[in-house]
Parts: C-alpha cells; sequence; structure tokens
C-alpha cells in the first residue's frame, strides 16, 4: 500500500524545483510551509481540497480581511497546479474567489516644506556629528532631489557622483539600464554645499569602518575622482 506524502514534503518540492529554475520564493515560500505544517497537523492526506485551502486562507490569516484572504490564495495557487500534475484529484482555486490579489496604493507627495522639515530632522538623529544622521539626510536629500528608487539610491558608489560636471550616474537598474542624471550638484542649498555633505559622509565612513581619513583628503572639486570608494549609504541594499 502506497503511503501518501505530506504535505510538508510536497512543498519542499515544489520549492525545489522553483528556485532551481531561479525564483527565490522567500516569502512565498515560508506561506506555503505554513500552509503544509496547519495541513499536516489535521493530518491531512491524498489530494488538496477546497475546504483545505479556505480554511488555512481565512482561518489562519492575521487580517481577516478579503485582500489578506485573495494574496494568501495567490500564493497557494501554484503550489496548487504543482500538486495537480502529480494527483489530477487536487483542487485548484480559482484566484476571483476573494476579489483583486493587488491594489495600487494611493501616493503620498512630499511638499517642499515636508521635504525640508524630514531633512532637518534627519540632521539632528543621534549621535550628533557621527555617521548616521549624515547618511540619511543625504540619502533622503538625494531622493528628494533625483526621484531615485531606493535599491537605486542604496547601490550608488561615491564614485558614481561627478561633481564639475553635476551629473550623477546609475548604474545597472531597471531592466539592466544605466542613466545619467545632471544637477545632481543642488541636493541641499548648492554646489559647495552638497559638496560637503558627502565629503562628510565619506570620511565619517571611513571612520566607522577604521580606515584611514588622509585616503579621503581631497580637492573639493574631485571628491569622486579616480576612486570606487564606499557605497552613499552603509546599509545593505535590496534589488
Amino acid at each position: 500500500m502506497t503511503t501518501s506524502p505530506t504535505m510538508q514534503s510536497l512543498v519542499q518540492m515544489y520549492l525545489e524545483e522553483r528556485r532551481s529554475a531561479g525564483f527565490a520564493l522567500e516569502v512565498p515560500g515560508k506561506l506555503l510551509m505554513g500552509f503544509a505544517c496547519f495541513s499536516d497537523r489535521r493530518g491531512h492526506r491524498g489530494p488538496i481540497t477546497e475546504q483545505l485551502i479556505l480554511d488555512w486562507v481565512q482561518g489562519c490569516a492575521r487580517r481577516a480581511t478579503p485582500f489578506t484572504w485573495a494574496r494568501r490564495l495567490q500564493t497557494i495557487r501554484p503550489f496548487a497546479r504543482f500538486c495537480f500534475q502529480l494527483d489530477r484529484a487536487t483542487y485548484v482555486p480559482e484566484q476571483s474567489i476573494f476579489g483583486r490579489a493587488k491594489r495600487r496604493l494611493t501616493p503620498h507627495i512630499y511638499t517642499d516644506r515636508e521635504v525640508a522639515d524630514l531633512l532637518r530632522a534627519a540632521g539632528q538623529l543621534t549621535p550628533e556629528g557621527a555617521l548616521r544622521p549624515a547618511t540619511y539626510k543625504t540619502l533622503f536629500g538625494l531622493i528628494a532631489a533625483t526621484g531615485l528608487r531606493l535599491s537605486e539610491a542604496l547601490k550608488l558608489l561615491f564614485a558614481d557622483l561627478d561633481f564639475r560636471r553635476g551629473v550623477l550616474t546609475v548604474r545597472q537598474t531597471k531592466f539592466a539600464k544605466s542613466r545619467s542624471i545632471v544637477s545632481v550638484c543642488h541636493i541641499s542649498t548648492g554646489r559647495d554645499s552638497s559638496e560637503s555633505e558627502i565629503s562628510l559622509l565619506c570620511r565619517l565612513h571611513w571612520k566607522s569602518v577604521g580606515e584611514d581619513n588622509r585616503a579621503l583628503d581631497l580637492p573639493a572639486t574631485s571628491e569622486t575622482t579616480g576612486m570606487e570608494g564606499p557605497r552613499l549609504s552603509p546599509f545593505p541594499s535590496h534589488s
């Protein structure tokens, strides 16, 4: 007599196959393992049923809203289709059961006053005169002035800033393209102010990692010439 595989083993098989094809599935993988544990705790064996999916989607959600249920259903559907190839009795739910699983939130457009207040508050972060306030003030100012995506700003190197030409090079962005942004020297109040803030951030970064600050003792107009240097932000980037 053949024993039906546990749901956890099926999920593991599905994730291994998808990840071998290049899909990370970090969040969906955790949700699917949660579904598998839920199923195995109930002692479920055999093909996935409609009731099993609905009980997990609605009963184990932190927020009892149709949108949350639709998102969880969206996660389970590819796995159900995978299981359907192994057992034709598997129930594959329709995505429309709880409505749309995606929504576009209305963006907040910051006013000039709000941006100024944000930069002022960022500059007052503790510890005073250290890397943290300089990083946040420069990062927020750069994003506000250039419209960069957060991931693009976090990947920037100091070598990407050309104060002589007033150009910022953003490398390998969406669809693996690079682009240049002009007039980046006016991030705050003008060329000299921007260069001094970038210089300060650069010095504070090397000081925080124990490097010799003399390596950054450069003329104000060649802040990045011939030097790849540290990232604009010390935080890890997100693709």
